[in-house]
């Protein structure tokens, strides 16, 4: 089961402010598990209900970490002997024995930091790129039915144009390979469009007044549209600090608690202030 820190943490940075997964349950007492963390590498054991306090939470899939084409991320540690792999967010090498987080099925893995400063669910894709929706100048990325290995460089390209048949010209910007791809040919698609940031991120809490970590932002009275905002620490109205930022979500800290947030649930505590 993945976990993270819960309503009752008071255990610092244990969990190297990441995601974990529970390896079993303590003998030092009834209701503890133990808990390996991804990013500090630490085992320790955690409350589930002694003393009144629940150190953990159950982390849903849409709170997972996934790569550009929505597949949860797993901890992985490649066997010696099998060559190494390379981050496809820093481009670091991951030495054989070290842990990491791949998706299988892209060929796409990140190391340990990188993971750790990963948002959920960051990765904004659009839908499978077809003839008829194919246009020039489009950001895509590797599809559904990608099989073209590493092409692409792990990373975005741009349409160049159409050509007979059901493909697609594209031009990759990490490895500058220009190929041709299918959008309908074999009834396969290989590419998806990318959704611009600045549509992925509109909000109350606009791009460009995003606010950095340390900000403070304010929960709107609209939250209970957006997700699971009504679990968090914050009510309407009350103040909470940024301490984690992606495109379409912010990590806000209130009342002893961490929580992501939809851009769309909240507002700069400074919006409407009149101005000194």
């Amino acid at each position: 089961v993945r976990v993270k820190r819960g309503p009752g943490w008071m255990w610092d940075d244990q969990d190297g402010h990441g995601e974990g997964v529970v390896v079993g349950f303590a003998f030092s007492g009834f209701g503890w598990a133990r808990v390996k963390w991804d990013c500090s590498g630490k085992m320790n054991n955690y409350r589930l209900g002694p003393e009144g306090a629940h150190d953990l939470l159950i982390v849903s899939p849409r709170e997972t970490v996934t790569c550009r084409a929505r597949h949860v991320l797993v901890p992985f540690t490649k066997s010696p002997g099998k060559g190494n792999n390379t981050c496809d967010q820093c481009d670091k090498r991951i030495p054989n024995g070290d842990p990491m987080h791949r998706c299988a099925a892209c060929d796409y893995d990140l190391c340990p930091e990188c993971y750790c400063r990963a948002a959920p669910g960051e990765a904004v894709v659009g839908g499978v790129v077809t003839s008829a929706s194919l246009r020039k100048g489009a950001r895509v990325q590797r599809g559904p039915d990608w099989k073209w290995a590493g092409q692409d460089g792990h990373g975005e390209g741009v349409i160049l144009g159409a050509s007979r048949g059901g493909w697609a010209e594209v031009r990759w910007d990490r490895s500058g390979d220009t190929n041709r791809y299918r959008v309908g040919q074999e009834d396969a698609h290989d590419l998806v469009f990318v959704v611009p940031r600045s549509q992925a991120s509109a909000s109350p809490v606009a791009a460009k007044s995003s606010p950095a970590v340390g900000d403070s932002v304010v929960l709107t009275e609209g939250y209970r549209a957006c997700d699971d905002a009504a679990e968090g620490p914050l009510k309407p109205g009350d103040v909470g600090k940024v301490v984690r930022n992606s495109d379409r979500r912010l990590l806000v800290a209130a009342g002893g608690r961490e929580w992501w947030y939809d851009r769309e649930a909240l507002r700069s505590a400074n919006a409407g202030n009149p101005q000194a």
